[in-house]
């Protein structure tokens, strides 16, 4: 019953029991020959109605009790829900929304009721209280029952993604690297040179070669991955997923790329400086040729396998050039021993500051697309990556959102367009493992 018709109907009574009373006392006063039994069954009448009165007052007082009770425990309910991140920080809404769930349920309307009604019959020894012995809470509840509650007191969730780290080969980290708004990028190759010679004041003056130029293209090319995920997931999942998604497909790209960049053989993808041949004839230049030098042992190499190749790069690369070698490679560097079995680690390698490799003073970048130690491998190379290997990235990567064509999933169509190969035939030197 509303709160305004409870007090109109109170303020109606009173009037009315005032009135009964005033009645009988003057008829009292008066000693008028009144009916006794009237008068009696006027005040049994007066008494009913203060009777009511009391109820209705009852009544009134435990709806106001419950009202403040169930307030109460909305309150605290839903500082429960907002502190479901533990750190205070954010808002568990996966429990708030199983909150609002089971206050809005019509069991527990109809157990509000029921309480209303037991406050009004005095039939609650003690004042409600939301988080005290009540069974009504107790039975509507539980954390056991997600529905029901459950979700008031959440596991803990880190906010961490644990991720697997892959190992790759960081080549774009020493290469040359190119940004174009075109398909692809020519390198014309000035590799050439005339011939000359001596002659005396009056010989004849023969004519001699004239340098060539050679030319290298690098198409780029295209990459892509299309993951998807449900909208769903999309709206409640309690990390970015876009930005996670996104996140992973970056990191695929850079290994994908970085295996092409060392083993690739350019067909439809970047050509990998291990795919070109060796020079017909020992330190002869010869385009498009990588020079491969023997290590001198079968499916292995020593200290002066290392000495060799790095010797064989001319002066003017040796300044910025750098080893790459998978890591077991350089941990079987760091085991070579003389013919007293002393390690030679100290003597071909060494630490500079504190994370650098090096062997014969220069770093050593560890390459996971390296091959692994065996006959005929290639398994070393010495270079000078930022004349040696070319990067050409066109543009960037790009992602489609198509929510539309895999409802209720939305895919995410990612590309990105990238070339590279060889652009300095003579920058870089190979080191081939015997049969």
């Amino acid at each position: 019953m509303p709160d305004a018709n409870i007090e109109q109907l109170t303020k109606d009574l009173s009037l009315a029991v005032m009135d009964v009373r005033e009645i009988g006392e003057r008829l009292e006063e008066k000693h008028d020959a009144i009916d006794v039994d009237k008068v009696s069954k006027l005040d049994e009448k007066v008494g009913e109605i203060s009777e009511e009165i009391s109820k209705l007052n009852v009544l009134k007082i435990g709806q106001e009790k419950a009202a403040v009770s169930l307030e109460e425990m909305k309150e605290q309910m839903a500082v429960m829900a907002a502190q479901g991140d533990s750190s205070g920080e954010g808002t568990d809404e996966k429990a708030k929304a199983a909150f609002g769930g089971f206050l809005r349920s019509t069991k527990n309307e109809d157990a509000y009721a029921d309480m209303i009604g037991d406050i009004a019959d005095g039939l609650l020894k003690k004042e409600f209280h939301c988080f005290g012995d009540n069974d009504l809470v107790k039975k509507n509840l539980v954390v056991g029952n997600d529905g029901n509650g459950g979700f008031l007191a959440p596991t803990e969730f880190g906010g961490i993604i644990i991720a697997r780290i892959f190992e790759t080969s960081p080549v774009r980290t020493v290469a040359n690297v190119m940004t174009t708004a075109m398909s692809e990028i020519e390198f014309i190759l000035d590799d050439d040179e005339p011939d000359a010679d001596w002659v005396g004041e009056i010989s004849n003056r023969a004519d001699t070669n004239t340098p060539t130029v050679g030319q290298v293209i690098i198409p780029a090319h295209e990459l892509f991955a299309q993951p998807k995920a449900s909208q769903k997931l999309l709206d409640d999942a309690g990390i970015d997923i876009e930005a996670w998604l996104a996140g992973k497909v970056s990191r695929k790209f850079s290994r994908v790329e970085n295996t092409a960049f060392v083993i690739g053989n350019g067909s439809q993808k970047p050509r990998g400086f291990l795919d070109y041949a060796d020079r017909a004839v020992a330190d002869v230049y010869e385009r498009n040729t990588v020079e491969q030098v023997a290590s001198g042992f079968s499916a292995s190499f020593d200290s002066d396998s290392f000495k060799t190749l790095q010797n064989s790069l001319i002066e003017d690369y040796q300044g910025s050039a750098v080893w790459m070698m998978k890591r077991a490679t350089w941990s079987d560097v760091t085991k070579l021993k003389d013919s007293q079995n002393r390690y030679l680690f100290d003597m071909i390698s060494n630490f500079r500051d504190g994370d650098v490799l090096q062997v014969l003073g220069h770093q050593v970048i560890l390459a996971d697309d390296m091959p692994v130690q065996a006959a005929d491998s290639l398994s070393v190379v010495y270079a000078d990556f930022g004349e040696f290997y070319t990067i050409v990235d066109r543009i960037g990567i790009r992602v489609l959102r198509d929510p539309f064509t895999s409802k209720p999933f939305v895919k995410f169509y990612t590309t990105k367009r990238t070339g590279a190969a060889v652009t300095n035939f003579e920058a870089g030197k190979i080191m081939k493992l015997a049969a």
